[in-house]
């Protein structure tokens, strides 16, 4: 029953992860995604979400099993511990400035496919922003999430609590993304592509920006 406990503050303070400085200006890249892909179907849609889930949940499986192998180490874990290491923070930044100088089109990343006549974003490309999204979320904290992670991070936790609770957090950070993908009424308030795109690419761009500095 505790586990359960968890499991949904987890997924609560996953959702509410979305909202908090560190990810919105990557959350705010992932919106622009949408908006390219307002004229795919239903099932690119889905396709879309599913992948975006695949890219938290395995970047957060992949830290459940480093805190286990820690862990069993001896070591006293943490929320958002790799923060501590310069290296890691230092490949956040300049990922994230790769990103904004993206954005505002000095150089092009292009993950995309075509696909039914049209130009559509590249399942790789969701997978990817999934990813991103997860590890800089990370350094943050969200109001219920506490609980979940001092859970997680508990030296007599299971592997499995560990690696549950973890995914349970992604499940919550992609539930935005999950109600676009499946839920028409969602994907309707998605504006259609046109001119005030160019502005928002460059808010994208220094929202990055400013992520990067802050990190810095």
């Amino acid at each position: 029953m505790e586990l359960l406990t968890n499991i949904g503050a987890g997924i609560i303070g996953g959702l509410i992860l979305n909202i908090m400085p560190c990810v919105l200006p990557v959350l705010a890249f992932k919106v622009q995604g949408w908006v390219h892909q307002a004229e795919s179907t239903q099932r690119d849609r889905r396709k879309d979400a599913m992948a975006f889930l695949a890219g938290t949940l395995v970047t957060f499986g992949l830290f459940a099993g480093m805190v286990i192998a820690l862990r069993t180490s001896g070591q006293h874990l943490g929320w958002g511990m790799q923060m501590q290491n310069s290296g890691f923070v230092a490949f956040l930044v300049a990922l994230l400035f790769v990103f904004g100088l993206n954005a505002v089109g000095v150089f092009q990343l292009n993950f995309s496919m075509a696909g039914g006549g049209q130009h559509k974003e590249g399942l790789w490309t969701s997978f990817s922003h999934g990813v991103l999204i997860t590890v800089v979320s990370t350094p943050c904290s969200a109001p219920i999430l506490g609980g979940a992670t001092a859970a997680a991070l508990a030296q007599d936790a299971a592997w499995y609590d560990t690696l549950f609770l973890f995914w349970s957090i992604g499940l919550g950070l992609s539930l935005p993304v999950l109600a676009v993908g499946f839920v028409p009424a969602a994907s309707k308030l998605i504006p259609r592509p046109g001119n005030w795109m160019n502005t928002f690419k460059y808010l994208v761009g220094f929202t990055l920006f400013g992520a990067a500095i802050w990190l810095f």
